[in-house]
C-alpha cells in the first residue's frame, strides 16, 4: 500500500470510529516547543491560501516556540499535518464540494489527527484560518497596535468541526484603523477597505466606490454657467449647491458617460456608487415633480434615473453593480417602481435613536417600515449605519446594547451589506478599539453575546486596570435610559452627563491610571 492510500485508511479509519462514537481523545497541537505537525498547502494554492500558511506557521511559533515547517506537497505523509485550503487529497474525507473561489464560508475540522482549514480560494480559506488561531489558539486581533498573543507550553485539542459563514455579503467598517491597515481588517473578518486596494496578500475583497457622487461626475464649477438646466430648480430658479435635474435626458446621459468612464478607470470595484449629493435641495422642476407623482415621491426619481444608467453598464458589464443611497429626503420607497437587479440601495439610519434597538423604539418606526419595504423591492439593500457620536468623538456615547440586536435586524431583513460609520478621520474616539472590534465580530455573526466579547477584550486589552475599566464602562453604558433617545448627532451639552456620572466615571479612571 502506498503513502497516500496508508493515510486515506487512517483517515476512514477515524472516520469511523468517530461514528460509533470512540473517538473522543485530543490532539496534542504542540508541547514543550515541539510539534508533530507539518502545515500542508498545494502547490495550485491562491495567493492568499499561501499567505494564510505562512501566517498560521508563525502565530503558532509565536504561541508555543514551535517550527511548523510548511510544504507544498498534498501527498506529505510524515508526522500530522494541517492542511490549508480544498484540495484532492482532503476532498474524500470533508464532504463538500469544492467552494468557489469567492465562497468566503470556511470550515476546519479533524480528520483522525490531522486537521483541515478550508474555504473559498480568494478569503475564505484565510477566515478559517484566522478563525481557528482566535478560536482554538486564542490569537486576537484587538486593534491595530495590539494583538493579543498567549504564551503556552502545551496545547491539546478536542476533536474540530466547526463550519461558518458571514450573516453580511459586504462588510465595512469605517473606522480609521480599518481604512489604513488591510492586515488588521481581513483578521477580523471584514471583506472592504480601501486598504485592500494597496495589497494582494488578504484576497480581492468586496469594494464600493464612493457616494454622494452626482455632483462629482456634473460639477457646477464645469457645467452651471453653460447648463444650468442641468441643476436643481428651486423656487423658480435653477441653484449650483443642490441636486442635478433627473428628468434632463442629457444628465442622465453625462451620469452614464461617466460611470462607463469610472469602472472602465477602475475595474477592481464591486459596486460603483450614483447618489444624490449631501443636501436636501432637490429639484422641484415640473418634469422632475411628474416622474415623483408617477412612482411615488423623491426615491422614485433617483430610482428611475440610476435604473437607466444600471441599464447600460449591465450592458458593458455585466458583473458590475450601481449604488445609490435612500438618504434622508430620499428614505421613504418609491412605489410603482423598483430598483433594476444590479442596482444596490444603500439605507441609511441617520435619523434614528442609536441607544434604543431599531426594531422596536417608537422613535424608529418609520425607519422600520421604510427598512421592510425597501428589503421586498430590493434584492441587493445595504445599510449605512451610524455607531459613534459625530459631535464629540471622545465624550461617551452608550450605545454597546443595541449592536447586536441592530444588526440581527438588518439581517432579518436580507440586508446584503453594512457600512458601519465610526470614527474614520483618527484613530482616537471614546472606546474606539473595543467598539470597533466587538462591531467587526457582530458583522461576521451578530447572534454573538456582547457582553461576553466585551468583557474578554476588556480583560485581554487592559491588563491589571481591566476590573476598573469594566466597571466605567458599565457605569457609562447606564447613561442609556428607556426615556433618553440619542441620534448620531447629540449634543455633549445635553443633560445625559449627570455631575453624579463625572464624578464616578472620573474616581474609576484615576484609578485605572493609577
Amino acid at each position: 500500500m502506498n503513502s497516500s492510500h496508508s493515510l486515506f485508511a487512517r483517515f476512514s479509519l477515524a472516520v469511523f470510529l468517530c461514528s460509533i462514537s470512540l473517538c473522543v481523545s485530543a490532539v496534542e497541537l504542540f508541547k514543550n516547543s515541539l510539534t508533530s505537525y507539518t502545515i500542508v498547502v498545494s502547490p495550485a494554492a491562491s495567493a492568499t491560501e499561501k499567505n494564510s500558511a505562512v501566517e498560521l506557521a508563525d502565530y503558532l511559533k509565536q504561541v508555543s516556540g514551535a517550527e511548523f515547517p510548511i510544504v507544498f506537497d498534498i501527498n506529505h505523509n510524515a508526522g500530522n499535518h494541517i492542511f490549508v485550503g480544498y484540495n484532492e487529497r482532503i476532498a474524500p474525507f470533508v464532504n463538500q464540494q469544492k467552494p468557489s473561489d469567492d465562497d468566503e464560508s470556511f470550515t476546519y475540522m479533524s480528520i483522525g489527527d490531522d486537521i483541515v482549514i478550508f474555504g473559498g480560494r480568494d478569503r475564505g480559506t484565510q477566515y478559517g484560518v484566522f478563525s481557528f488561531l482566535e478560536q482554538q489558539v486564542g490569537v486576537h486581533w484587538y486593534a491595530h497596535d495590539y494583538i493579543h498573543i498567549p504564551h503556552l507550553k502545551v496545547l491539546n485539542l478536542p476533536k474540530l468541526h466547526r463550519h461558518e459563514s458571514p450573516a453580511f455579503a459586504c462588510r465595512e467598517l469605517y473606522y480609521y484603523a480599518f481604512r489604513q491597515n488591510a492586515a488588521f481588517a481581513a483578521h477580523n473578518l471584514l471583506n472592504c477597505s480601501e486598504a485592500f486596494l494597496k495589497t494582494k496578500s488578504f484576497g480581492t475583497g468586496a469594494q464600493y466606490l464612493g457616494n454622494h457622487t452626482m455632483g462629482k461626475f456634473i460639477k457646477p464649477a464645469e457645467w452651471y454657467h453653460s447648463h444650468p438646466e442641468f441643476f436643481a430648480m428651486r423656487s423658480g430658479k435653477r441653484v449650483d449647491n443642490g441636486q442635478l435635474c433627473l428628468s434632463n435626458k442629457n444628465v442622465i446621459k453625462l451620469l452614464t458617460e461617466a460611470m462607463l468612464s469610472q469602472i472602465k478607470r477602475a475595474p477592481a470595484y464591486w459596486c460603483y456608487d450614483l447618489s444624490q449629493n449631501d443636501n436636501s435641495l432637490f429639484c422641484e422642476c415640473r418634469q422632475c415633480q411628474a416622474i415623483e407623482k408617477k412612482y411615488g415621491g423623491h426615491s422614485g426619481l433617483i430610482v428611475w434615473a440610476v435604473n437607466q444608467v444600471a441599464r447600460e453598464v449591465k450592458k458593458a458589464y455585466p458583473d458590475k453593480l450601481v449604488g445609490t443611497f435612500a438618504y434622508q429626503y430620499s428614505q421613504q420607497p418609491p412605489s410603482g417602481i423598483r430598483p433594476d437587479d444590479n442596482v444596490v440601495i444603500r439605507l441609511c439610519d441617520i435619523t434614528c435613536c442609536l441607544t434604543h434597538p431599531i426594531s422596536s423604539d417608537a422613535n424608529n418606526a418609520s425607519f422600520i417600515n421604510d427598512l421592510k419595504v425597501w428589503s421586498a423591492l430590493s434584492k441587493r439593500l445595504y445599510i449605512w449605519d451610524y455607531v459613534v457620536g459625530f459631535q464629540n468623538y471622545l465624550a461617551p456615547f452608550p450605545n454597546f446594547g443595541v449592536l447586536a440586536s441592530n444588526l440581527q435586524t438588518f439581517r432579518n431583513h436580507h440586508v446584503v451589506g453594512l457600512f458601519e460609520e465610526g470614527q474614520y478621520q483618527s484613530y482616537f474616539s471614546e472606546f474606539s478599539e473595543l467598539r470597533q472590534w466587538v462591531l467587526a465580530k457582530l458583522m461576521w455573526n451578530p447572534d454573538q453575546d456582547v457582553d461576553r466579547l466585551v468583557s474578554q477584550f476588556i480583560k485581554d486589552y487592559y491588563g491589571v486596570a481591566a476590573s476598573d475599566i469594566q466597571n466605567y464602562f458599565n457605569l457609562t453604558q447606564q447613561l442609556a435610559t428607556p426615556s433618553r433617545h440619542l441620534t448620531c448627532h447629540f449634543k455633549v451639552s445635553s443633560n445625559i452627563y449627570s455631575n453624579d456620572y463625572i464624578a464616578k466615571a472620573r474616581a474609576i479612571l484615576d484609578k485605572a491610571k493609577r
